[in-house]
């Protein structure tokens, strides 16, 4: 599962990754190994879910400034792939940073780390206990797996703010989910890849 984690992890990089296709396939085998287990429910709290996704993006982008020489590198990247080369790299894209990277992180540092630094059974489908010090190593330990540690940081603490006022991972993930959607949209739009 660390091997999951650090893979969906190692989205946030400064060159292109030819390789995230694979990296997404190993992922996706991994969630739906133990899919049984994890018990997703409909999230209780989805506007407040929805705003910390907001949140946590509109964050993202102020935080992290433009690295112009992995845009560019990026961009000749892209623009030198054959279309459906392009086509195939950005649906594995979207999926691992829509999708699996979401539900992988979540799973990890809002699911297990948070209940287990709590000294509580895990659980995905009840509101863990609070504690400070499970809040901020868990908080920093996301924040590690991204290069932007500090965005990343603040984004595990928002995360986990949804954590302990829901039933269910779920919502995390839908914040995550949502967080990600919105970053990856913007870094489209202003061509600044530097975000995701």
């Amino acid at each position: 599962m660390f091997t999951g984690v650090t893979l969906v992890g190692r989205i946030f990089i400064d060159e292109f990754d030819y390789y995230y296709p694979v990296k997404i396939i190993l992922t996706l085998g991994v969630i739906l190994y133990f899919w049984k287990i994890y018990k997703f429910q409909i999230p209780d709290r989805k506007i407040e879910a929805f705003a910390v996704g907001v949140l946590v993006a509109a964050l993202w982008v102020l935080m992290i400034p433009s690295d112009e020489q992995a845009n560019t590198n990026i961009s000749a990247a892209l623009a030198a792939m054959p279309l459906w080369a392009l086509v195939g790299w950005s649906i594995f894209r979207l999926l691992g940073f829509w999708v699996l990277a979401p539900i992988l992180e979540e799973l990890v540092f809002r699911g297990y780390l948070l209940g287990r630094l709590s000294g509580q059974e895990i659980s995905n489908i009840h509101k863990p206990s609070f504690s400070v010090l499970a809040l901020i190593i868990s908080s920093l330990l996301f924040g590690l797996v991204h290069n932007a540690w500090l965005a990343g940081t603040v984004a595990g603490l928002l995360f986990a703010y949804v954590r302990y006022r829901a039933n269910s991972i779920t919502g995390c993930i839908a914040a995550h989910s949502t967080a990600n959607v919105l970053v990856a949209g913007w870094a489209v739009y202003s061509g600044n890849w530097s975000l995701i």
